[in-house]
């Protein structure tokens, strides 16, 4: 089902975010060594876990690599609506 509201992509974020979680840990990395990788701050890749902000295009790509997963485990998607989330989710 493609998002189609503030609520939507809130909710949308919060998956993403729980998949950074769960791809961060099973990596064994603490946040502040994700962030560390990326060059930012780890409240702003804390933000990314809660939901609170959505990370651009380029930095999803960096931590599916970190992660060493595809692009698309990071997204909670049915194959035909990848691309409606992911316009969205931006």
């Amino acid at each position: 089902m493609p998002v189609k509201n503030d609520t939507d992509i809130k909710q949308y974020r919060k998956d993403v975010g729980n998949k950074l979680n769960y791809y961060r840990r099973q990596k064994g990395l603490t946040q502040q060594q994700v962030a560390d990788i990326l060059m930012i701050c780890r409240t702003t890749y804390t933000k990314y876990e809660t939901g609170v902000i959505s990370p651009n295009l380029d930095t999803l790509i960096k931590l599916a690599d970190i992660f060493s997963v595809e692009l698309d485990k990071l997204f909670s998607v049915n194959e035909g609506d990848w691309y409606v989330k992911v316009y969205w989710f931006f």
